[in-house]
């Protein structure tokens, strides 16, 4: 995702200028950019304060499987 977002799908030298672009697009990634799964917080935020409860989308698919295996 970060790479798609932030540009970082070509080969970027030198190897300095591509640690400082990765490192800022982590920094936005967790400090600017809300995330649907932690109720639109950052994923600072929601680390700093613990009030979300994590979504788990695994069992959702596993049901789905589960009622599509049933049918005839």
């Amino acid at each position: 995702m970060l790479k798609y977002e932030f540009g970082l799908l070509k080969t970027i030298t030198p190897l300095e200028i591509a640690n400082k672009m990765l490192e800022q697009a982590v920094d936005i990634y967790n400090n600017e950019r809300q995330h649907r799964s932690l109720k639109m917080q950052t994923p600072s935020f929601a680390h700093s304060h613990q009030l979300h409860t994590y979504l788990s989308y695994k069992k959702t698919i596993q049901a789905e499987q589960s009622r599509n295996v049933d049918k005839p």
